[in-house]
């Protein structure tokens, strides 16, 4: 037990790349979206991994606009949110999960309070989820509009958690930021063989069986009480 920390009461979790390996279909998909403008492609690409978290329509916006000089209205936005969503969703479906994600779930179930805050839309964010199987774990899925870092704050107000009581578990910069905005703890989830793009210090942990180690390492923590 740490010292001088409340108990945790809360894990809050990014999904794509924590909960299930399906951060790298995002980036598929981006090139299958865009896959007409291959002289682009590659500056797409690294924009949107540059900004790993972020609304794929914030992206959108600034791909159209900044980078293919194009114009970005209700009807690009649309036709380019459809296209996206139908790809992921295949693709995500099938995703499997990160290694001891289930595990995980099951032992803080009912231990703490369970949440997903992701920049999915938040409708695909829970039909996939629920499609998963997943949905009883949770007490809120959380997905965009607002982003991340409005969230994670308005998370915290409604169930009347203080930051030290809670961890976000993440696995972009996006991430991070947010939680130091809001000054959670944060845990980076880097799978290995992976280069960390946090800065130096952050704990990380190579799925969520690392996560669940470090929580019972460094947090004070009750599992035979259930979550208030």
């Amino acid at each position: 037990m740490t010292r001088g920390r409340p108990p945790l009461r809360a894990v809050i979790l990014d999904f794509d790349g924590v909960v299930l390996e399906s951060a790298d279909i995002k980036t598929e998909a981006f090139g299958w979206v865009f896959r007409r403008r291959p002289a682009h492609l590659q500056r797409i690409v690294d924009y949107h991994r540059r900004n790993a978290g972020v609304s794929r329509f914030s992206k959108f916006e600034h791909i159209q606009r900044v980078i293919l000089g194009s114009s970005y209205g209700p009807s690009e936005r649309r036709r380019l949110g459809a296209a996206f969503a139908r790809y992921v969703r295949r693709k995500v479906m099938a995703a499997p999960l990160v290694p001891g994600a289930l595990g995980f779930l099951k032992t803080y179930h009912g231990k703490v309070k369970l949440f997903v805050v992701s920049g999915t839309p938040a409708r695909e964010l829970r039909e996939i989820v629920r499609g998963r199987g997943l949905r009883s774990y949770f007490t809120s899925v959380i997905g965009t509009p607002p982003e991340k870092t409005a969230a994670l704050g308005r998370l915290l107000r409604r169930h009347r958690l203080r930051p030290a009581e809670a961890l976000y578990v993440g696995d972009a910069v996006g991430d991070w930021r947010a939680a130091a905005h809001c000054r959670v703890p944060f845990v980076a989830r880097i799978p290995a063989r992976r280069r960390s793009v946090f800065p130096k210090g952050t704990p990380r942990a190579s799925d969520l069986r690392g996560v669940g180690r470090w929580i019972e390492r460094f947090r004070s923590i009750s599992l035979n009480e259930e979550a208030q």
